[in-house]
């Protein structure tokens, strides 16, 4: 992973922490037999152990593209739609560009990580999806998220999205400039 630095680290990450992945998704995405979970990460990034481990354990279809399905939003758009996809976690970046794309009526879960979710990505998908929109936090070393946000439909006058709140068997701690502890509010 390189984090913010974009020096390239590795990091150790414990069994435990995708229990506490599993565990979370349960709760946050209800992902069930039947769904149908996009497999849009490289196996190489660490959002792919968010999408596996969600279809693994909840006995899903985990559904692969290819990269040029990955490179095009139309493309991918249009996977999504034939193959029935009721969870994705996507990169904002793919909806920067405002297309006129047909709404997915499968969609349950739209999720959103990696860099600060901006709003206006929020109020364009809200347009197209009736899906639940989330906003997952994390760093890798939390098995991929930590914190997770439900966008509300309308997030009018809202200028950045929260992270949330912590994940289940996870605590979150906000430090001051010289990295202490913050009390809460």
């Amino acid at each position: 992973t390189s984090g913010s630095t974009g020096q390239p680290k590795g990091v150790a990450v414990e069994h435990v922490n995708a229990v506490a992945l599993h565990v979370a998704q349960k709760r946050d995405f209800a992902a069930t037999c039947r769904s149908r979970v996009l497999q849009f990460s490289s196996c190489s990034f660490d959002a792919s152990i968010f999408e596996i481990v969600m279809a693994l354990t909840a006995g899903a279809e985990l559904c692969l593209i290819t990269q040029e399905q990955r490179q095009s939003v139309e493309t991918l758009w249009q996977f999504m739609d034939a193959r029935r996809i009721t969870h994705a976690v996507l990169p904002q970046a793919l909806f920067r560009e405002r297309l006129d794309l047909e709404p997915l009526s499968a969609l349950s879960h739209l999720v959103f990580g990696g860099e600060a979710l901006d709003p206006d990505v929020v109020r364009y998908c809200a347009s197209l999806v009736s899906a639940k929109i989330i906003n997952a936090y994390g760093p890798t070393e939390a098995s991929v998220y930590a914190s997770c946000w439900e966008c509300p439909r309308d997030i009018t006058g809202l200028h950045s999205v929260p992270i949330g709140r912590p994940i289940a068997n996870t605590q979150l701690y906000i430090l001051d400039p010289a990295g202490h502890p913050v009390p809460p509010g």
